[in-house]
Protein backbone atom coordinates (compact mmCIF):
# COMPACT_ATOMS: atom_id res chain seq x y z
CA UNK A 1 0.00 0.00 0.00
CA UNK A 2 2.64 2.82 0.91
CA UNK A 3 4.45 1.39 -2.42
CA UNK A 4 1.47 2.27 -4.71
CA UNK A 5 1.37 5.31 -2.68
CA UNK A 6 4.88 6.54 -3.49
CA UNK A 7 4.20 5.65 -7.33
CA UNK A 8 0.97 7.44 -7.48
CA UNK A 9 3.02 10.95 -5.52
CA UNK A 10 5.75 10.21 -8.40
CA UNK A 11 3.78 10.12 -10.67
CA UNK A 12 1.85 13.51 -9.69
CA UNK A 13 4.80 14.99 -9.43
CA UNK A 14 6.03 13.96 -13.09
CA UNK A 15 2.70 14.97 -14.27
CA UNK A 16 2.83 18.28 -12.78
CA UNK A 17 6.75 19.34 -14.11
CA UNK A 18 5.48 18.59 -17.25
CA UNK A 19 2.84 20.36 -17.11
CA UNK A 20 4.75 23.46 -15.82
CA UNK A 21 7.62 22.92 -18.42
CA UNK A 22 4.86 23.28 -21.10
CA UNK A 23 3.16 26.63 -19.35
CA UNK A 24 6.59 27.62 -19.50
CA UNK A 25 7.08 27.29 -23.08
CA UNK A 26 4.01 28.72 -24.51
CA UNK A 27 4.02 31.43 -21.69
CA UNK A 28 3.93 34.84 -23.29
CA UNK A 29 7.68 36.35 -23.13
CA UNK A 30 8.01 39.51 -21.03
CA UNK A 31 7.70 42.59 -22.25
CA UNK A 32 11.04 44.67 -21.69
CA UNK A 33 12.09 46.99 -24.34
CA UNK A 34 15.67 47.60 -22.42
CA UNK A 35 17.57 45.07 -24.02
CA UNK A 36 17.98 46.58 -27.15
CA UNK A 37 18.13 50.12 -29.15
CA UNK A 38 16.47 51.08 -32.35
CA UNK A 39 17.39 53.05 -35.45
CA UNK A 40 17.03 56.83 -35.77
CA UNK A 41 14.99 56.60 -38.75
CA UNK A 42 11.54 53.97 -38.38
CA UNK A 43 9.87 55.64 -41.40
CA UNK A 44 9.89 52.89 -44.39
CA UNK A 45 8.85 53.87 -48.04
CA UNK A 46 6.08 51.34 -49.31
CA UNK A 47 6.49 47.93 -50.78
CA UNK A 48 10.33 48.14 -49.14
CA UNK A 49 11.99 44.58 -48.27
CA UNK A 50 12.26 44.93 -44.42
CA UNK A 51 12.87 42.49 -41.66
CA UNK A 52 12.61 43.41 -37.58
CA UNK A 53 16.82 43.30 -37.38
CA UNK A 54 16.63 46.01 -40.23
CA UNK A 55 15.07 48.47 -37.14
CA UNK A 56 17.26 47.19 -34.62
CA UNK A 57 20.66 49.69 -34.13
CA UNK A 58 22.28 47.19 -31.27
CA UNK A 59 20.99 44.09 -28.87
CA UNK A 60 21.90 42.50 -25.86
CA UNK A 61 21.43 38.78 -27.47
CA UNK A 62 19.84 38.08 -30.73
CA UNK A 63 16.55 38.17 -32.19
CA UNK A 64 14.27 35.09 -32.77
CA UNK A 65 11.36 35.63 -34.36
CA UNK A 66 13.22 38.03 -37.15
CA UNK A 67 10.10 38.38 -39.43
CA UNK A 68 9.51 40.10 -42.58
CA UNK A 69 7.08 43.49 -42.17
CA UNK A 70 4.22 43.76 -44.52
CA UNK A 71 4.71 47.14 -46.44
CA UNK A 72 1.89 46.91 -48.43
CA UNK A 73 -0.27 49.46 -46.67
CA UNK A 74 0.43 53.43 -45.77
CA UNK A 75 0.25 54.33 -42.56
CA UNK A 76 1.84 53.63 -38.55
CA UNK A 77 2.44 49.81 -37.80
CA UNK A 78 3.04 48.49 -34.51
CA UNK A 79 6.13 45.51 -34.46
CA UNK A 80 6.26 42.89 -31.86
CA UNK A 81 9.50 40.37 -31.77
CA UNK A 82 10.83 37.64 -29.61
CA UNK A 83 14.25 37.78 -28.91
CA UNK A 84 16.65 36.30 -26.07
CA UNK A 85 18.47 38.10 -23.91
CA UNK A 86 22.74 37.64 -22.61
CA UNK A 87 20.54 35.58 -19.65
CA UNK A 88 19.37 33.15 -22.46
CA UNK A 89 15.91 34.07 -21.38
CA UNK A 90 12.95 34.75 -24.01
CA UNK A 91 11.67 38.29 -24.05
CA UNK A 92 9.40 40.48 -25.93
CA UNK A 93 9.95 43.48 -28.00
CA UNK A 94 7.94 45.79 -29.38
CA UNK A 95 8.59 49.13 -31.03
CA UNK A 96 6.33 51.74 -34.29
CA UNK A 97 7.06 51.94 -37.45
CA UNK A 98 5.45 54.14 -40.64
CA UNK A 99 5.02 52.78 -43.58
CA UNK A 100 5.30 56.18 -46.19
CA UNK A 101 4.99 57.20 -50.09
CA UNK A 102 7.61 59.41 -51.02
CA UNK A 103 7.91 58.47 -55.06
CA UNK A 104 7.31 60.94 -57.02
CA UNK A 105 3.88 59.87 -60.09
CA UNK A 106 5.34 58.93 -63.52
CA UNK A 107 4.18 61.32 -66.30
CA UNK A 108 4.67 60.06 -70.19
CA UNK A 109 4.61 62.78 -72.51
CA UNK A 110 6.88 64.27 -75.63
CA UNK A 111 7.84 67.38 -75.42
CA UNK A 112 6.11 69.11 -78.36
CA UNK A 113 2.78 67.90 -79.28
CA UNK A 114 0.45 69.03 -82.72
CA UNK A 115 -3.16 69.49 -83.21
CA UNK A 116 -5.32 70.99 -86.45
CA UNK A 117 -7.57 74.25 -85.74
CA UNK A 118 -10.89 72.67 -84.79
CA UNK A 119 -9.32 69.52 -83.33
CA UNK A 120 -11.71 67.81 -80.39
CA UNK A 121 -8.82 66.57 -79.00
CA UNK A 122 -9.61 66.05 -75.04
CA UNK A 123 -6.37 66.52 -73.73
CA UNK A 124 -6.90 66.01 -69.84
CA UNK A 125 -8.27 62.26 -71.05
CA UNK A 126 -4.97 61.65 -73.02
CA UNK A 127 -3.05 62.15 -70.00
CA UNK A 128 -1.24 59.41 -69.28
CA UNK A 129 0.21 59.04 -65.59
CA UNK A 130 0.82 56.15 -63.27
CA UNK A 131 1.87 56.20 -59.40
CA UNK A 132 3.51 53.35 -57.54
CA UNK A 133 1.15 53.08 -54.63
CA UNK A 134 -2.10 55.09 -55.91
CA UNK A 135 -4.41 53.35 -58.86
CA UNK A 136 -5.45 56.57 -59.96
CA UNK A 137 -3.18 59.74 -59.00
CA UNK A 138 -4.95 63.18 -59.88
CA UNK A 139 -3.42 64.50 -62.92
CA UNK A 140 -3.69 67.68 -64.78
CA UNK A 141 -3.07 70.43 -67.27
CA UNK A 142 -1.96 73.59 -66.13
CA UNK A 143 -1.54 76.71 -68.55
CA UNK A 144 -4.14 77.52 -71.17
CA UNK A 145 -4.87 76.79 -74.63
CA UNK A 146 -6.88 77.05 -77.41
CA UNK A 147 -7.72 74.13 -80.23
CA UNK A 148 -9.62 76.90 -82.52
CA UNK A 149 -7.17 79.38 -82.20
CA UNK A 150 -3.63 78.42 -84.62
CA UNK A 151 -0.67 79.38 -82.30
CA UNK A 152 2.25 77.48 -79.81
CA UNK A 153 0.91 76.75 -76.34
CA UNK A 154 3.47 76.09 -73.30
CA UNK A 155 1.76 73.70 -71.11
CA UNK A 156 2.56 71.67 -68.13
CA UNK A 157 1.28 67.99 -66.90
CA UNK A 158 1.21 67.81 -63.01
CA UNK A 159 0.52 64.39 -61.26
CA UNK A 160 -0.40 64.36 -57.44
CA UNK A 161 -0.50 61.31 -55.81
CA UNK A 162 -2.27 60.99 -52.39
CA UNK A 163 0.32 61.23 -50.74
CA UNK A 164 1.46 65.01 -52.02
CA UNK A 165 4.00 63.78 -54.09
CA UNK A 166 4.29 65.76 -57.44
CA UNK A 167 5.56 65.34 -60.66
CA UNK A 168 5.56 68.20 -63.26
CA UNK A 169 6.21 68.03 -66.88
CA UNK A 170 6.86 70.92 -69.47
CA UNK A 171 5.13 70.38 -73.01
CA UNK A 172 4.04 72.23 -75.72
CA UNK A 173 0.87 72.25 -77.85
CA UNK A 174 0.84 73.70 -81.48
CA UNK A 175 -2.24 74.43 -82.85
CA UNK A 176 -2.58 74.82 -86.64
CA UNK A 177 -3.73 75.22 -89.85
CA UNK A 178 -3.62 72.72 -92.57
CA UNK A 179 -1.58 74.41 -95.57
CA UNK A 180 -3.60 73.55 -98.11
CA UNK A 181 -2.34 72.14 -101.73
CA UNK A 182 -1.45 74.72 -104.40
CA UNK A 183 -2.02 74.26 -108.19
CA UNK A 184 0.96 74.38 -110.37
CA UNK A 185 2.13 74.59 -113.88
CA UNK A 186 4.51 71.50 -113.08
CA UNK A 187 3.26 67.99 -111.43
CA UNK A 188 6.30 68.17 -109.56
CA UNK A 189 5.96 71.94 -107.55
CA UNK A 190 2.83 71.08 -105.05
CA UNK A 191 3.25 72.15 -101.92
CA UNK A 192 2.57 69.57 -98.82
CA UNK A 193 0.69 69.31 -95.69
CA UNK A 194 3.32 69.74 -92.90
CA UNK A 195 4.45 66.06 -91.49
CA UNK A 196 3.28 66.33 -87.72
CA UNK A 197 2.56 63.96 -84.70
CA UNK A 198 -1.33 63.52 -83.87
CA UNK A 199 -1.66 63.91 -79.79
CA UNK A 200 -3.85 61.01 -79.87
CA UNK A 201 -1.27 58.56 -82.08
CA UNK A 202 1.64 59.71 -79.62
CA UNK A 203 -0.83 58.28 -76.66
CA UNK A 204 -1.55 54.84 -78.03
CA UNK A 205 1.84 54.28 -78.90
CA UNK A 206 2.65 55.11 -75.20
CA UNK A 207 -0.37 52.50 -74.28
CA UNK A 208 1.17 49.98 -76.36
CA UNK A 209 4.26 50.28 -74.39
CA UNK A 210 3.30 50.03 -71.31
CA UNK A 211 1.46 47.16 -72.16
CA UNK A 212 4.15 45.44 -73.07
CA UNK A 213 6.44 46.47 -70.16
CA UNK A 214 3.45 44.77 -67.77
Amino acid sequence: MKKKRIIVITLVGIILIIIGSVLLITAEPKLDTSGYKLVDNLKIDVYSQKKVSDFISSIEGKVITNKKINTEKLGKQEITFIYENEQGRKRKGVFDIEIVDQEEPLIWLSGSYSAKVGSKLNLEEEILCADNYDSSPNCRIEGTYDLNTAGTYNLTYIATDSSNNEEKVNFTLNVYEPTPQVESTTESETVEEPVVTAFNEVVETHKKKIQKSE
